[in-house]
């Protein structure tokens, strides 16, 4: 196991972009006996800097170079948040029986969550991700905020009327998967009065097994959504019909108290992991096209490629990175390539117009 420079690079931008005050590399030198003897270190065998050690010394001096951009620089995020729910990692890994069934295994609400970091990050936008409890649910009216409930299969009786309040104030919830299919001691909840009833506009009506991937269709989106395993039927009440299954409503749009939600109760996001996410990524675009931070969003979903963005004021940097082993090509709305300052990067960095990176690649500008 060996991190490249390319790596490390990787590494340290995308941790300043999100805004780490430190970072430490495991470990200075390797060593010499134990579990991870001779591992790789920031040292050579001679203890002599390697090349890892010195990309770090190349980042640093462009840090000191830009100490005006970077004193006071926060990071900027985009108003969309990605929840988490302990509860749900728990009553999960009891039911981890199905080897072969990832939305029965133990990590099936994480890799929601990923798939939706994942996607939404490829669309150039830098979501937050937060404990159910560690989010403000009573934050200020009006911020056009938006939660997404990846999966969420348990939720708490305490939760329901914080997201009441989270919708009230003018906000928007995504809600996928088996979200609040049992509360925290376990009851099933559709069986009982379904306490999201007033908040998704409707209830379960029936859960179908259908295939390890199939697909569903919603209004206005050209693409069909991956889905694993089961199909939801809705009980529609109070909301707008999103998507059918032929004469099946598997999503609903609901208006609640000022604020909004839509309830897709379909594993889309491992859908999303296990098959492909650009569906997802066009269904993303359209859902949050309001929601874009600081303006800079890729005018493309681009695989494999993140980006992090400081702000001072009117200045900017800007950290873009390739994950994957092959070039890649890309518009930023909002931003004039022209006023772009390469700090960091592949010298050829513009093509046709268009902002390049090389497989793995690194790019690093200030903006103002």
């Amino acid at each position: 196991m060996y991190p490249s420079p390319k790596d490390i690079s990787q590494w340290v931008w995308t941790g300043i972009g999100s805004g780490a005050e430190k970072i430490i590399f495991w470990c200075l030198n390797a060593r010499k006996t134990g579990n991870e003897a001779g591992e790789w270190s920031m040292l050579d065998y001679q203890g002599n800097p390697s090349e890892r050690l010195e990309e770090v010394s190349e980042i640093i001096a462009i840090l000191n170079e830009n100490k005006d951009l970077m004193s006071g620089a926060h990071p900027v995020v985009s108003p969309v948040t990605i929840i988490l729910s302990p509860e749900t990692m728990l009553l999960q890994s009891r039911h981890d029986h199905f080897r072969d069934i990832p939305g029965r295994m133990a990590n099936a609400h994480m890799l929601c969550a990923l798939a939706f970091y994942e996607t939404l990050s490829e669309l150039g936008l830098s979501p937050e991700i937060k404990l159910a409890d560690d989010f403000d649910w009573d934050g200020p009216e009006g911020k056009s905020h938006v939660a997404i409930l990846p999966n969420m299969t348990c939720i708490p009786a305490k939760l329901v009327s914080r997201l009441k309040t989270f919708i009230q104030n003018k906000n928007k919830l995504i809600i996928t998967g088996l979200t609040g299919y049992f509360d925290e001691h376990e009851n099933n909840l559709p069986l009982e009065e379904f306490p999201l009833k007033d908040l998704v506009g409707g209830k379960i009506k029936e859960i179908r097994l259908e295939d390890n991937i199939f697909f569903y269709s919603l209004n206005d989106l050209d693409d069909r959504l991956p889905v694993h395993m089961w199909e939801t039927e809705i009980l529609n009440e109070t909301g707008t019909v999103e998507g059918r299954a032929g004469d099946r409503v598997i999503a609903v749009r609901n208006n609640f108290r000022g604020g909004e939600v839509l309830w897709i109760p379909g594993l889309i996001g491992l859908g999303a992991w296990l098959n492909d996410n650009k569906p997802l990524a066009s269904f993303l675009k359209k859902e949050l096209s309001r929601q874009t931070g600081n303006g800079f969003v890729f005018t493309e979903h681009t695989p494999g490629v993140f980006m992090k963005v400081l702000q001072n004021g009117n200045d900017f940097l800007i950290a873009l990175v390739n994950g994957k082993n092959e070039e890649a090509s890309l518009d930023i709305e909002g931003l004039d390539n022209k006023k772009l300052k390469l700090l960091c990067g592949d010298k050829n960095w513009l093509m046709n117009g268009k902002i390049h990176l090389e497989s793995r690649g690194t790019l690093i500008f200030r903006y103002n």
